[in-house]
């Protein structure tokens, strides 16, 4: 496989490797589904028909394999980190035997992983036909899916304006507002969730909710777990609030380890699923493969959770399709290559693009393999969970123990020798970085910098900085409502994260109202605004920060230490720190409220000023 092209290599001789048991064989509903009148020939024909590459070849087996090597004699190096991958041979049973060529040698699949392949590479692979392209942009533009939808959403926002604002707008004075929320773990996604919900209430004499008025929302790390969930769905937010609030507080991923492998070994089907196709396209199975089960597990709904790898990204479009729901853009960051820094990524369910390096794929081809600028694999698309735990990379849970469980006891056949030096990863600052690993939709660009890498890192957009601005700096965008969940949204600058975004935006020449960080940090709530001659955005900007009305003995910064429940490595919450936490950030939108409509007003005034146009009908 062409990115897979490493070779086995034993002590002193070289072997063509015949493997007959890579995972565990159970009871697999998801093996199942396959139709059961399909042979395993069948079958293998089907996925050489449609994914040539894999090169599935299949003859009649004689039931007898060589004995089992040692460990230390079944060595198997892969991957751009070259870790060693150890694989048991055991005698095989089967009559028919399907063969891929897996790292550089031959490799038998059971009937039960084909059937798995099946499943996942045609039966649920709805972008099994589909080759992407790579769009490459001098400027960044969104994507032509994005600019169809955004024409639908202005339709929702425009009626959502109007009777809000009972002002007179039209296509060229309404306003275009956008949210942005910080990253920090389960606290942003507890937060933001308050205060989405509050936003959700429809407002007085209305039928609408400032929600309603919203184009886009922008998320980092920990605040895109509250969105993922929310749009696989096609609830309002203030009724899928209350269902995530719940899953918050029971959450498998705060609890005690032996209770989160218990969730686990109960999620086995999908895990031996999901890392047959990883390791049968030649990717390497990782701890943000674990980590992203767990929130899926912690986060999704039980339905949600049967079908996990088939909800993805691209699931989202659906719920998106009549512009009801405000459109969603994550992010993360690649570390530049033989440079200082990072590059910022953006994530919808139309488009990944990377600004830097000027280019964008379809959310459903991200992770495939591209040459030249066309993917020249069709495997199934990433996980929406693994893409959660992917934009949540900066974490301290000690996965390496949960990762060990996986190998030993849900996937017995196989231990992965390189665990250890996945984990090893150094810290950047206090936190320890799990990176994910995907292939370089630029490689053999030749135009491009980083055309000749296979494989880029992706982690956590918080190692740059943690208030993700940066998409909507890229788009028209009148109004910023910015929530600052950051754990230092009192600390001074150079550490402070509103202060580190400013300075992003000034290097790169990008609109952003000038801050002042002494009244963003003593306040409930600041509006930044450089007038009607700026081309930047007016940013009102609202910190997890103390409130009066709120409460007058709660103070978030008293629970960030490492002991308390807002830190941002605690998952574990209760329903009534759920209720501290929403309730907070709840009420800032309260009181914000009129503030908001005050500079909706003011946003289309300068609309109609900008477009030559009057306000008034």
């Amino acid at each position: 496989m062409a990115n897979a092209q490493k070779r086995i290599f034993l002590p002193g001789k070289f072997y063509r490797i015949v493997v007959s048991s890579l995972f565990i064989v159970g009871s697999c509903p998801l093996l199942m589904l396959a139709e059961q009148e399909k042979s395993v020939g069948g079958m293998a024909s089907e996925i050489n028909e449609l994914l040539p590459e894999l090169n599935l070849s299949v003859k009649k087996g004689a039931g007898e394999l060589p004995l089992n090597p040692s460990l230390a004699d079944a060595s198997l190096s892969i991957g751009i980190l070259d870790p060693l991958l150890y694989v048991p041979i055991t005698p095989s049973k089967d009559v028919t035997e399907v063969f891929v060529n897996l790292f550089g040698d031959t490799v038998k699949l059971l009937e039960e992983q084909v059937r798995a392949l099946y499943n996942d590479l045609i039966t649920h692979n709805p972008y099994k036909n589909y080759t992407a392209s790579v769009r490459v942009f001098k400027d960044f533009t969104p994507c032509p899916d994005e600019q169809k939808f955004m024409g639908k959403r202005d339709v929702h926002t425009l009626a959502a304006l109007k009777n809000i604002t009972q002002m007179p707008l039209d296509k060229l004075t309404m306003p275009r507002i956008g949210i942005v929320c910080s990253g920090g773990g389960m606290r942003a996604a507890i937060g933001f969730a308050g205060a989405l919900k509050e936003l959700d209430q429809k407002e007085k004499d209305s039928d609408s909710s400032l929600l309603d008025t919203i184009s886009i929302i922008n998320t980092l790390s920990g605040s895109t777990w509250a969105i993922v969930p929310w749009l696989i769905t096609d609830k309002s937010f203030r009724v899928f609030a209350e269902e995530f609030f719940d899953r918050a507080s029971r959450a498998i991923i705060g609890k005690p380890l032996d209770q989160q492998m218990a969730a686990l070994k109960s999620f086995s089907a999908i895990i031996i699923d999901d890392f047959t196709r990883k390791i049968v396209f030649g990717d390497i199975p990782s701890l943000i493969d674990v980590y992203g089960m767990l929130l899926g597990l912690s986060l999704f709904s039980p339905e949600q959770r049967k079908n996990y790898l088939n909800i993805t990204l691209a699931s989202m479009a659906p719920n998106l399709a009549k512009g009801q729901q405000p459109l969603p853009i994550f992010t993360a960051v690649t570390p530049k290559n033989n440079a200082v820094g990072y590059k910022w990524k953006e994530f919808t369910p139309y488009e990944v693009a990377t600004y830097d390096d000027h280019v964008g794929v379809p959310s459903w081809s991200f992770g495939r393999y591209f040459e030249k600028g066309v993917s020249k694999t069709r495997q199934p698309s990433i996980a929406a969970a693994q893409f959660m735990s992917m934009f949540g990379s900066a974490i301290s849970l000690d996965l390496m123990d949960i990762f060990n469980f996986v190998l030993s006891e849900i996937l017995k056949g196989l231990l992965f020798a390189f665990i250890k030096r996945v984990v090893e990863v150094p810290f950047i600052g206090n936190i320890r970085v799990f990176p994910t690993f995907v292939n370089n939709v630029t490689y053999k660009m030749t135009s491009f910098p980083d055309s000749t890498l296979k494989k880029e890192m992706v982690v956590d957009g918080g190692m740059s900085f943690g208030i993700p601005i940066t998409p909507l700096l890229y788009r028209p965008i009148d109004l910023i409502i910015l929530f600052d969940l950051s754990a230092n949204v009192l600390d001074p600058a150079p550490k402070n994260e509103l202060w580190k975004a400013e300075r992003y935006a000034r290097e790169r020449n990008l609109p952003f109202p000038k801050i002042d960080l002494a009244k963003a940090t003593s306040n409930v709530f600041s509006v930044f605004d450089d007038g009607p001659g700026s081309e930047a955005p007016i940013v009102l900007y609202i910190p997890m920060i103390k409130n009066a009305h709120f409460s007058s003995t709660f103070d978030p910064q008293d629970h960030l230490g490492k002991l308390g429940f807002l830190n941002t490595f605690n998952f574990l919450y209760t329903k009534e720190q759920i209720g501290l936490l929403a309730g907070l950030m709840g009420q800032a939108v309260k009181d914000v409220r009129p503030t908001i409509l005050q500079l909706t007003k003011t946003a289309a005034e300068r609309r109609a000023l900008k477009n030559k146009v009057p306000l008034a009908a």
